[in-house]
C-alpha cells in the first residue's frame, strides 16, 4: 500500500512541508486509475505519533526563547505557547523521537542531474522501465516544476515495521495519539525482520532507507541513468513529500507498472 495524504488546505495555500503530523492512509496501487491525478497527495512511508502537551511545551518555550532573543514579543511565554499549541494541525509534530512506524511503500526524489556526469537523462519513461526490468512495482511522475528530468518514484517493501500497539493490522490503521515513553519492542510484517528489544525505531529506518537509495541507484546506474540528481535526504527517517502539482499546470500522466513486486 502507498500512504496517501489529501489535504486541500496544504494544496490550496501551497504548503510544501507537513510539518504538522502524517497519518497515513491506505491505498491499493491496483485501484490508481480512479485517481484523478497522483501529484495531489502529500505521501510518507515514516508514521509519526502526536506529541504531547508537555513536549509541545518544553518545545514552544524554547521557540518563544529562541524569538523573544531576536525581537520584541508582543506575548507572554505562556499565551505564546498556547497560540502555537492551538495552530497545530491535527496529527502531532514530526520529531525525529516521535517516529512509531514504516510503510510497506518508499519514494525517492529525483532533482534536475548535473549533466557533466556519466548517464542518459533520467526520465519518467526509463526510470520506471529500469525498476520494471528488475519486476519491482513503480510509479514514476514529474515534480511540481514539471521539468522532465525532475521526478518522484514511488516503490514498495515487503514488510511494515512499528511499534507495539502503533498499527493494527486488522484495521490497516495507525495510532498515532499513543504516547511511548519508553518503546522496546519493533515488530514487522515479516517476523525474521529487524526484531529487536533495543534498537532505535529511527535507526532502523535510516538503515532500511538508506539501503533502498542504494538500491535503486544502482538499479538506475546499471540502466545507464544519470544518477546524480537523487535525492540522498530520502533516506532520512524524517522524510516526507508536499504534493507535486501547481495550479492550472497540465501534467503528463504518470509512468507505472503495477505488476511487480517489492524490494
Amino acid at each position: 500500500m502507498f500512504s496517501l495524504s489529501y489535504k486541500q488546505y496544504h494544496i490550496d495555500h501551497n504548503i510544501k512541508h507537513y510539518e504538522d503530523g502524517f497519518n497515513p492512509t491506505p491505498f491499493n496501487p491496483a485501484d490508481i486509475g480512479e485517481m484523478t491525478d497522483f501529484r495531489n497527495a502529500a505521501f510518507s512511508p515514516v508514521v509519526f505519533r502526536q506529541a504531547t502537551i508537555l513536549e509541545n511545551q518544553e518545545r514552544f518555550a524554547k521557540k518563544y526563547s529562541n524569538e523573544a532573543s531576536k525581537r520584541e514579543m508582543k506575548m507572554t511565554q505562556d499565551e505564546y505557547i498556547k497560540f502555537r499549541i492551538s495552530k497545530q494541525v491535527k496529527g502531532g509534530y514530526r520529531a525525529y523521537k516521535n517516529v512509531i512506524g514504516l510503510e510497506s511503500s518508499g519514494y525517492i526524489d529525483i532533482d534536475a542531474p548535473d549533466i557533466t556526469k556519466e548517464g542518459i537523462l533520467p526520465t519518467q519513461e526509463n526510470v520506471c522501465e529500469a525498476m520494471a526490468e528488475e519486476g519491482l512495482l513503480n510509479i514514476v511522475f514529474r515534480s511540481a516544476s514539471n521539468n522532465p528530468h525532475k521526478l518522484r518514484l514511488l516503490y514498495r517493501r515487503g514488510f511494515k515495521l512499528y511499534y507495539t500497539g502503533a498499527y493494527d493490522s486488522n484495521t490497516t490503521s495507525w495510532d498515532t495519539t499513543v504516547y511511548y515513553e519508553k518503546p522496546t519492542i519493533i515488530h514487522s510484517t515479516d517476523p525474521t525482520i529487524f526484531k529487536t528489544n533495543k534498537t532505535s525505531m529511527t535507526n532502523v529506518i535510516n538503515s532500511v532507507l538508506y539501503q533502498e537509495l542504494t538500491y535503486i541507484t544502482q538499479i538506475l546506474a546499471d540502466a545507464g541513468i544519470n544518477t546524480s540528481g537523487i535525492d540522498a535526504t530520502s533516506s532520512n527517517a524524517h522524510m516526507h513529500s508536499a504534493h507535486c502539482m501547481k495550479p492550472d499546470e497540465a501534467y503528463p500522466q504518470p509512468s507505472m507498472f503495477l505488476n511487480g513486486g517489492a524490494l
